[in-house]
């Protein structure tokens, strides 16, 4: 599974995101990132994060919901 994924990402490796790459090669370098997994599965794992926590960065804020507004538009016209 972790071939799979690195193979995903080396097709579409020049359009990811420069954040995202400098994340996971920060991630790579550090020597405490799961130095028992391969390298393979360390690459996939720190892809992972880092797709994780750009999604979670850019997530777009939702309207807050106005119950009354809600109510006004769904009654009926008189």
């Amino acid at each position: 599974m972790a071939q799979n994924l690195i193979q995903l990402l080396s097709l579409t490796d020049n359009k990811m995101p420069k954040p995202l790459h400098d994340l996971v090669d920060k991630l790579l370098d550090n020597p405490d990132f799961y130095p028992e997994k391969s390298k393979d599965d360390r690459e996939s794992t720190a892809w992972a994060i880092a797709y994780s926590d750009y999604n979670k960065n850019k997530k777009r804020k939702k309207k807050s919901f106005n119950l009354k507004e809600y109510r006004t538009a769904q009654k009926p016209d008189q």
